[in-house]
């Protein structure tokens, strides 16, 4: 079985479904990280939020210029809310295509 018949086995909410439970899973394992010591930040800068989401640091900046992801500016410092960062990463999934 390859990832193309998985659709048509297991139908399209259920493949949601485990999606989610999956997004879930990843999240618990990364917030339980190397650094369990320090409480989870809710504002990161684009360093760390680049560290976090696994993008590189051009590619945060981007979306905050194109107005996708919404930042703060304190002082000459770009900040970021972590729950936007998490909203900004599942509202852009990459849907696999049928072939």
């Amino acid at each position: 079985m390859n990832a193309k018949e998985l659709p048509a086995i297991l139908g399209e909410a259920l493949l949601d479904a485990i999606r989610q439970a999956v997004r879930e899973e990843i999240r618990q394992v990364v917030g339980n990280g190397t650094r369990k010591h320090e409480p989870e930040k809710p504002y990161l800068t684009i360093k760390e939020a680049a560290e976090v989401s696994r993008l590189a640091p051009s590619t945060i900046r981007l979306a905050i210029r194109k107005r996708e992801l919404r930042s703060l500016k304190v002082g000459s410092r770009v900040i970021l809310k972590r729950e936007d960062l998490e909203k900004f990463l599942e509202a852009n999934p990459i849907r696999a295509v049928p072939e």
